[in-house]
């Protein structure tokens, strides 16, 4: 899938800027190879209010991207030590109703730890602008439209994703749901198409849109592709 941070209005001049706290699963395509935003903002949060966004779904980087817990360990550590102000909250604010979209555990899992972590969930809300100037982030209600805006001392986003618009003008995709590729969730092998396969979160299977999802569906492209080649 293709990242879309254009889908979040403002976001990219505050993600770009090294000594800003925005960040997200992904570096910024200006920068050099050595620069890793994500460690000098994880690392060096000192106190306020801290965001951890999931766009809708569908999006690359599902349940891999989310390093929530980690930041919640880290922080509490901060805490102790007196390097992490006592003023302080971390928020997960979803854009979903659950956090992995195929499987009821793990989003039980996550629910649960978060709950046991102190970190607060608030469902239904996806991230729509960044005002870097005043350091403020806006929301939309996915059912309603209503928008609410709050400040932020962190924000970390998985990033929104959007379709390959040349598989959707070669009419390869599912329209009905992300215009991923429709290919069958068995062989992998495009639904309309014989000599089309799908492998990675481009495809419309129900898995989660991560690496490893990708690096399983390999094996299964391989053999059905040899074997199709064989008649």
């Amino acid at each position: 899938m293709k990242h879309a941070p254009e889908a979040i209005e403002g976001f990219d001049e505050a993600w770009k800027e090294f000594d800003h706290p925005v960040y997200a699963n992904k570096d910024h395509p200006q920068w050099p190879m050595k620069d890793h935003k994500y460690t000098r903002w994880h690392y060096n949060y000192t106190g306020g209010d801290a965001i951890f966004t999931i766009p809708t779904y569908p999006f690359a980087g599902e349940v891999e991207s989310y390093n929530f817990l980690l930041s919640a360990d880290i922080w509490k550590m901060f805490a102790k030590n007196g390097k992490l102000s006592p003023i302080n909250s971390f928020t997960i604010v979803n854009a979903n109703e659950s956090f992995c979209q195929h499987s009821p555990s793990t989003d039980s899992f996550f629910k649960d730890a978060c709950a046991n972590n102190g970190i607060k969930i608030e469902l239904g809300q996806n991230l729509t602008a960044i005002n870097k100037e005043n350091q403020t982030a806006t929301f939309t209600n996915v059912k309603t439209g209503e928008t609410s805006t709050r400040d932020y001392h962190n924000l970390h986003a998985c990033l929104p994703c959007k379709p390959h618009q040349e598989l959707i003008d070669a009419g390869l995709t599912d329209p009905t749901y992300g215009n991923l590729l429709d290919v069958d969730r068995e062989t992998l092998k495009h639904k309309k198409y014989d000599n089309i396969f799908g492998v990675g979160d481009v495809c419309n299977v129900p898995t989660t849109k991560s690496f490893w999802a990708g690096f399983y569906q390999i094996a299964v492209v391989r053999n059905n592709l040899a074997r199709s080649l064989k008649g």
